[in-house]
C-alpha cells in the first residue's frame, strides 16, 4: 500500500467516525422518517434532551421550550485542531473538514431546504474557538435555564 492509499484509508476512517451527513445512505425517505420519528418521540417524553445534528433544529421547530444552538469555529482553527488531535497533515485536515462540511450541508439542505448554519431558527450561535468549549458549555446552560 502506498502512502496515498494509506492517507485515503485513514481519512475514510476518520470521516466515518464523524458520522452524520457523511453518507448518502441517510438520504433515503425511510431513513429520514425514522430519524424524525426518533427525535420527536424523545422530545415528546418531556424529559430534557440534547440532540446533535440530524436536522433536529428543523424537526423540532414547532415544539415549545426548545433551544437551537449552532457551534462553529474558523476553518484555520478547525484544521489546527484536527492536525493536533488526529495527527493529520494540514492538507489532510483541510480536505477532510471541507468534505465533511460539504456532506453535512448537502444533507441539511436535502432534508430542510435551508442552509446549515444560517441564523434562521437558531437561538444561540457560538464561536467555540473564540470562547473555548468550557465557556461555550456555560453559555448554553445559562441560555437553557433562561429558556425554561
Amino acid at each position: 500500500m502506498d502512502s496515498e492509499e494509506l492517507i485515503d484509508k485513514n481519512t475514510d476512517r476518520l470521516l466515518k467516525s464523524f458520522g452524520y451527513g457523511s453518507s448518502t445512505q441517510f438520504y433515503s425517505d425511510e431513513a429520514i422518517k425514522a430519524q424524525v420519528s426518533v427525535i420527536r418521540d424523545l422530545a415528546n417524553t418531556r424529559v430534557p434532551a440534547i440532540f446533535f445534528g440530524r436536522c433536529a433544529d428543523y424537526v423540532l421547530r414547532e415544539y415549545p421550550n426548545h433551544m437551537n444552538v449552532f457551534l462553529y469555529a474558523p476553518l484555520e482553527a478547525r484544521i489546527e485542531h484536527m492536525c493536533k488531535d488526529y495527527q493529520l497533515s494540514w492538507t489532510e485536515a483541510d480536505k477532510l473538514i471541507k468534505r465533511v462540511d460539504r456532506q453535512r450541508h448537502n444533507y441539511y439542505k436535502y432534508v430542510t431546504g435551508k442552509n446549515r448554519g444560517d441564523r434562521d431558527n437558531k437561538h444561540l450561535m457560538i464561536d467555540v474557538h473564540e470562547y473555548g468549549t468550557n465557556l461555550a458549555a456555560e453559555m448554553i446552560c445559562f441560555a437553557a435555564r433562561k429558556n425554561v
